[in-house]
């Protein structure tokens, strides 16, 4: 009864176009679509090398500066807003440094 009642709505006022032709027509598609993302799987090829060959370079990392002692050692990441580079230590300080020369700009006891 219910596969009768689908059939009805879906012929109802058109042709009906078999379900398999769809998915077919989606299969067919399925190329372009993949083509037109730049994300369409895991490390960005089919063979998971995550090399990215889109053209961009980049220069070998070095350091820059260091900073002076922060009153404790650093376990968490710094994070990087603007041109500031925030750190917090084990002594629950948080400090501020520049993210040019590495000095101090504030810290504060949390």
């Amino acid at each position: 009864m219910l596969q009768a009642m689908r059939t009805a709505a879906h012929t109802q006022g058109r042709k009906r176009i078999p379900r398999r032709a769809g998915r077919w027509a989606a299969v067919a598609l399925l190329p372009v679509i993949i083509s037109s993302c730049n994300w369409a799987v895991y490390h960005g090829s089919t063979g998971s090398s995550g090399i990215d060959l889109s053209g961009a370079s980049f220069t070998s990392a070095h350091q820059s500066w260091v900073s002076p002692t922060l009153g404790g050692k650093l376990y968490g990441e710094p994070l990087v807003l603007g041109s500031q580079v925030f750190v917090a230590t084990e002594a629950d300080t948080v400090v501020s440094l520049s993210g040019s020369t590495g000095q101090p700009l504030w810290t504060t006891k949390v």
